[in-house]
């Protein structure tokens, strides 16, 4: 289920993000609930991480050449699909010009499109995954917690405050933290008690404090969006707070069968989505203008999109060639 509302989260975060970038444009109200919404989601990349971390790191690897081989056919057959898939939509759509130099940029600077990113960052921690697991094994709960702050704290220094731009080789080092945390957080959870209140704190306080830097700086300034960063220290707490209370709950047997069926699909309704969310927007436009408002385009746009890209996935999983995409 941990995996099915990240997904969803995602989504989600993305479909509000029109609102946000049309603040100048939209009503107090609406765009406080976009705000509201696209910060309570702000956490879904972080915990999609530590999710991967708490799977991969819960022991040693054994059989390291084994892990690696199976890896890649998780990561790099739909990296390569999905970039090329999107490189094509840009130039089809958005009137690109490609060239050999133009791709070799892109896909270096892991930029293909918006949400690829996050192939070439979990790439590169299964690379050092061996390496990750023994230090979570063998070192003390409380020393990996305080390493895993640690790299954290660094990430939001040299991404956040210096504007360190990531690339194929370093996009997954700031995630390092994240990715420990969830090897051993999924042993050592936070209480319940502490992490609602403290998820709760984090999304109110990310909301308002991007209100106030949207007026002074603009979306398109440094610190607009400062506070939706994945290194801000609210998304941090709330990030850290969801994996937790994921890990806390103890799901009802009767979501057994959703989750089996949906949680598969998860990859591939993340690389896909965007396609769909981007042709809806264009049937609003073409058809029904009035959807584009966001009182309306939100829920509508996040429904279809996520129910759109649901089935398109379950569908291509059919396919022989399908499942080693998505």
């Amino acid at each position: 289920m941990a995996r099915i509302l990240a997904c969803l989260a995602v989504v989600l975060l993305h479909t509000t993000a029109r609102t946000i970038y049309l603040y100048e444009t939209t009503d107090i109200v609406t765009f406080s609930i976009a705000n509201l919404l696209n910060s309570a989601t702000r956490w879904c990349v972080p915990v999609f991480i530590m999710l991967s971390g708490a799977l991969l790191l819960s022991k040693p690897i054994e059989g390291v050449g084994d892990f690696f081989v199976k890896r890649v056919r998780v990561i790099v057959f739909p990296a390569i699909f999905w970039t090329a898939a999107y490189l094509w939509w840009r130039v089809r759509y958005y009137n690109e010009s490609p060239s050999l130099l133009w791709i070799g940029k892109e896909i270096f600077n892991t930029t293909p499109y918006y949400h690829l990113y996050f192939l070439y960052l979990i790439f590169g921690l299964y690379v050092f995954t061996p390496a990750f697991a023994v230090i979570v094994a063998y070192l003390n709960p409380r020393v990996t917690i305080k390493l895993s702050i640690v790299a954290i704290s660094l990430a939001a220094l040299l991404v956040v405050s210096s504007g360190m731009t990531l690339n194929l080789v370093t996009h997954f080092l700031p995630y390092i933290g994240y990715f420990l945390l969830g090897g051993v957080l999924v042993k050592n959870p936070w209480r319940l008690c502490y992490v609602l209140p403290g998820f709760l704190i984090s999304v109110l306080i990310t909301a308002l404090m991007t209100f106030v830097m949207l007026k002074a700086y603009g979306p398109m300034g440094k610190w607009g969006l400062y506070f939706y960063n994945y290194f801000s220290p609210t998304v941090v707490i709330m990030s850290i707070c969801v994996f937790c209370l994921f890990i806390g709950i103890r799901w009802s047997l009767k979501w057994q069968p959703v989750a089996s069926l949906l949680a598969p699909l998860t990859l591939g309704i993340y690389l896909l989505h965007p396609m769909v969310l981007e042709w809806i927007r264009w049937q609003w436009t073409a058809y029904f203008p009035v959807f584009l408002q966001p009182r309306f385009e939100i829920p509508l746009s996040f429904m279809l999109t996520s129910f759109v890209s649901t089935v398109l996935v379950f569908f291509l999983r059919k396919i022989p060639m399908g499942r080693w995409i998505t």
